[in-house]
């Protein structure tokens, strides 16, 4: 059996059409932390911004192809990791290699430590994080009120 390798490598501008059909499909928007409507013009502000700044965002490259995303976001004494895999390519182990390559980066970087915010309902992720070590520390309530 062939092992499939992945790796990690900085988000262009060439990226953003990809990254915002990724974060559009249902099976990805149901597990957003984000409940707000992705335009493809809020998309491309958010990027011009994003690719300017210290927080890196990397394509997920597994077996030759563009397979996700890997944000790390510098939060109080912490990097929060966001992860969008490809819909199309769920249930193959790529959330879980991705996850062991920014590891592997953070501990090159000498980061301190990392985060991670996950729906209740996101199985998949939950099992990732903590397969590679993550534990849970606390949880978020929300009561929605009419306006």
């Amino acid at each position: 059996m062939t092992r499939m390798r992945t790796s990690l490598r900085r988000v262009t501008e060439r990226d953003l059409r990809q990254i915002f059909e990724w974060r559009r499909s249902p099976q990805v928007r149901k597990q957003m932390i984000s409940r707000s409507v992705i335009t493809w013009r809020g998309h491309k502000r958010f990027w011009a911004k994003r690719l300017r700044s210290e927080n890196p965002s990397f394509i997920v490259r597994f077996d030759g192809q563009d397979a996700g995303l890997v944000r790390l976001d510098a939060v109080e004494n912490a990097h929060e990791v966001g992860i969008c895999i490809n819909p199309k390519m769920h249930g193959k182990g790529i959330g879980s290699a991705a996850l062991a390559e920014v590891v592997k980066l953070a501990r090159k970087k000498n980061l301190k430590k990392l985060l991670a915010r996950i729906k209740l309902g996101n199985a998949a992720s939950h099992r990732i994080f903590e397969k590679i070590g993550f534990k849970p520390i606390y949880m978020t309530y929300e009561l929605r009120l009419k306006k």
